[in-house]
């Protein structure tokens, strides 16, 4: 049977739940999320800089509801970037290693035994079962939100079979 002949899949409409993460409160992310579709209804589909650049924009008047959000004293505001800036960098750091130097690889990001999140080497993860295993909880707990994420597309349906062979594999460890 063609495409052209399979009957589409309906997928419901579901409205999320909007909440805040580490630092924005579920007041403030429902905020940011009412702003953001103000602006795609007004001015459509925009790229992640041009959302960015409106959303400042719009929260620039000290009567605008999202104004809060941000540190106007430009020297706080310097502090807060070079801060970013440096987290940037950081995860932008490439190691390539002497025994595979056609492949380079990335810090992990997990979190390590004494509960700290940050970067590691792949080299110092291998050599540490508690790392190790930190790391498959990690990418577990990622592939599940990354599937919730997604359940809804179709598409990727025929993706699943695949997530839980994956699944299976990290509990087993």
């Amino acid at each position: 049977m063609g495409s052209a002949s399979r009957k589409r899949e309906e997928v419901p409409a579901v409205d999320d739940e909007i909440v805040g993460g580490p630092g924005l409160s579920d007041a403030d992310a429902r905020l940011l999320k009412d702003l953001m579709v103000e602006i795609r209804e007004e001015r459509g589909r925009l790229s992640t800089a041009e959302l960015i650049e409106e959303i400042v924009e719009r929260s620039r008047p000290e009567e605008s509801p999202s104004h809060h959000l941000y540190e106007w004293n430009l020297e706080k505001a310097h502090s807060i970037y070079l801060v970013e800036r440096t987290r940037h960098l950081i995860m932008r750091v490439k190691v390539v290693f002497a025994e595979m130097p056609d492949k380079p690889t990335r810090y992990v990001r997990i979190v390590t035994t004494e509960g700290k999140r940050g970067p590691l080497p792949v080299r110092e993860i291998m050599q540490s079962q508690d790392l190790r295993v930190a790391l498959l909880e990690e990418a577990r707990e990622e592939l599940e939100r990354w599937r919730f994420r997604y359940k809804l597309l179709s598409k990727l349906a025929e993706l699943m079979p695949v997530f839980d062979a994956v699944e299976r594999f990290v509990s087993k460890r």
